[in-house]
């Protein structure tokens, strides 16, 4: 039957892949942002450190 499934593609891009031309960026609702800010702590999320992008995340930098 129809069944409610969703296809990811999680793999990393190579330039290849990432050099074309990309929509409007998204932009997070302010109220909504607020409200996830405030129950970060809720979510078991309150020891991360968001001001730093670890360029280890994924193992290699590619580019």
């Amino acid at each position: 039957g129809l069944g409610g499934r969703m296809g990811i593609d999680a793999t990393t891009k190579i330039p290849p892949e990432t050099n074309h031309e990309w929509g409007e960026p998204l932009e997070s609702d302010v109220n909504t942002a607020e409200m996830v800010t405030k129950r970060w702590e809720e979510y078991g999320l309150n020891d991360l450190n968001l001001t730093e992008v670890d360029p280890n995340l994924f193992g290699y930098d590619i580019k």
